[in-house]
């Protein structure tokens, strides 16, 4: 029976405490492997489709794009992908691109609205530009989830207190995005340690109701690709004959 605590509930309601983990030796990658490959299966079910409603970030499709390329580039003769029968789409068509605020306009000397911080650090990664500030801002916001495991609509001075509501799914995916791209340009597993995680977060929400605030798609490259980075660093710092890309 598969045994991974983590998605089980609604962890937006009841966030997760990892420093109170129980020990599950090499079976606890087994049962990681199986959660995220049955979200990304449910998340690829049509039934949901009807539930994705047009969404009205224009960064979703750009996003998509970038992952894409990423998948084709490095990883598109994986196991894994084939295993899922995951079709790599030659091309992703992509709206016009949008102005975004810039990042050096953003200060914790001020309230900062967090959903146009995030936008800004993804369309930063996406045109990779501004990649000291991207960090600096990132830090801060791993740093925030990291303490409650929740994130606010926005963060007063020196980001010292969230304001609003913490339940906004949107946000939760625009981060895990600005995660993924900075961790597969920069390769620094602290990011990757914060995206677990948050994709928990994401994963433990019912998909009927995950799929009306989030693109399914982008989601969807997320997880493969944090994945596919994980079972690189397993292949590397674990010594087993364990195959999991049919896990």
């Amino acid at each position: 029976m598969m045994n991974y605590d983590y998605t089980k509930i609604n962890r937006l309601n009841s966030p997760n405490n990892y420093m109170y983990s129980v020990y599950q030796g090499n079976k606890f990658f087994d049962f990681y492997f199986q959660d995220r490959i049955k979200k990304i299966k449910s998340l690829q079910d049509r039934k949901y489709e009807k539930y994705q409603q047009k969404l009205k970030l224009s960064i979703y499709p750009r996003v998509n794009k970038f992952l894409n390329k990423i998948l084709v580039k490095k990883f598109s003769n994986d196991l894994l992908l084939k295993s899922l029968n995951y079709n790599i789409k030659k091309k992703i068509d992509v709206d016009k691109q949008y102005r975004f605020k810039p990042l050096s306009s953003f200060s914790i000397r001020k309230e900062v609205k967090i959903e146009c911080l995030l936008l800004s650090i993804i369309n930063s990664q996406l045109i990779q530009k501004n990649t000291k500030l991207v960090k600096f801002w990132l830090d801060f916001l791993v740093q925030r989830f990291e303490v409650k495991k929740k994130i606010y609509p926005s963060y007063k001075v020196n980001f010292r207190k969230g304001k609003g509501d913490s339940n906004i799914a949107s946000l939760y995916l625009m981060l895990a995005i600005s995660l993924i791209l900075f961790f597969c340009s920069t390769k620094k597993i602290k990011y990757m340690n914060t995206l677990l995680k948050l994709s928990d977060l994401i994963c433990s929400l019912d998909t009927k109701h995950l799929v009306k605030f989030v693109s399914k798609d982008t989601l969807s490259l997320i997880l493969l690709i944090e994945l596919l980075n994980i079972k690189l660093i397993l292949k590397k710092n674990i010594k087993s004959k364990k195959n999991y890309a049919f896990k």
